[in-house]
């Protein structure tokens, strides 16, 4: 392009680049639910009975979990592409995360299924300067 020939001996590749995408996980398909589990106690006279004991609490509130993500940044080729310059910016979001909580034995459960915090991350990357050397690829 006209408006890049001043600088093209200086900078001959540059490129822009941006994406956006969303992810989502279900809560297994039980989670909601208050299950029971078959098990087996042992009465007072010592006989071995059929019996119930609790499986999983069950949360009635849960909804999938959904993570955006965003991503732009640049590469730069400098002085006939030997050296090279990339740097990306990234920002993730996750909202109504599952999680695993621990519940206290006396509950009668070992845990719940429940929704935490919504993290947040976002950086500023610039990995790496890379050099170009003729011997080992284009020039």
């Amino acid at each position: 392009e006209s408006y890049w020939e001043p600088i093209a001996s200086w900078i001959p590749t540059f490129r822009l680049r941006a994406a956006y995408g969303t992810t989502g996980r279900s809560p297994s398909g039980t989670s909601s639910l208050q299950t029971d589990s078959r098990s087996n106690f042992v009465t007072d006279l010592g006989v071995i009975q059929p019996g119930v004991s609790p499986g999983n609490p069950g949360n009635p509130d849960l909804k999938p979990e959904r993570g955006d993500e965003f991503e732009a940044g640049f590469d730069a080729g400098f002085f006939r592409d030997r050296v090279g310059l990339e740097v990306t910016y990234f920002a993730k979001r996750s909202k109504d995360l599952l999680q695993t909580l621990p519940l206290p034995p006396s509950a009668g459960f070992t845990y719940l299924i429940t929704h935490g915090p919504m993290p947040w991350n976002c950086a500023t990357v610039s990995p790496l300067i890379q050099t170009k050397c003729p011997m080992f690829g284009s020039q």
